[in-house]
């Protein structure tokens, strides 16, 4: 995509042809939340049109591997027992799920996983689509994949 800087320039292409091809366009954007510069993740991000737009409630996308849902995928009960089997590597000691920078953490992601085959992006996928049934009472709970996803996106898919 070119990075973060570009997304005013695609959401004005966005802006500009959506019309033109739907009669009643919605466009949703999801951005990662990152860091203000108070070291706190980025929270409110306001509408522009017919795009919905919202932050994650952690960091980046990749960040959603370390939900419950997707630990317990991967044969992890808990986020202590996963805290236990990563932190046996030093550089991840003082990991915090929802603001540690992962998205080159291909490493952190392998000693999740040792065995399983998926990619992130499929494991979080499913998670998504096998817990939507539980979703009002799983945006609430700390850890979980829609708490992660924030409640503004949790709408959009509730």
């Amino acid at each position: 995509t070119g990075g973060k800087d570009n997304f005013i320039n695609y959401e004005e292409i966005v802006l500009k042809i959506s019309p033109q091809l739907f009669d009643n366009p919605i466009v949703f954007e999801i951005r990662d939340a990152d860091e203000d510069s108070n070291g706190e993740l980025k929270k409110d991000l306001k509408d522009e049109s017919f795009i919905k737009r919202s932050y994650l409630n952690c960091r980046e996308i990749e960040n959603l591997v370390l939900s419950n849902e997707v630990l317990k995928t991967l044969g992890i009960n808990s986020w202590n027992e996963a805290k236990k089997k990563i932190g046996i590597n030093v550089k991840y000691q003082s990991l915090d799920r929802y603001k540690t920078k992962i998205d080159q953490e291909y490493e952190l992601i392998s000693l999740l996983s040792n065995t399983n085959s998926k990619s992130w992006e499929q494991l979080v996928g499913e998670a998504i689509g096998k817990n939507i049934k539980n979703i009002s009472e799983l945006k609430k709970k700390e850890g979980s994949i829609y708490y992660m996803l924030g409640e503004k996106i949790c709408s959009w898919i509730s």
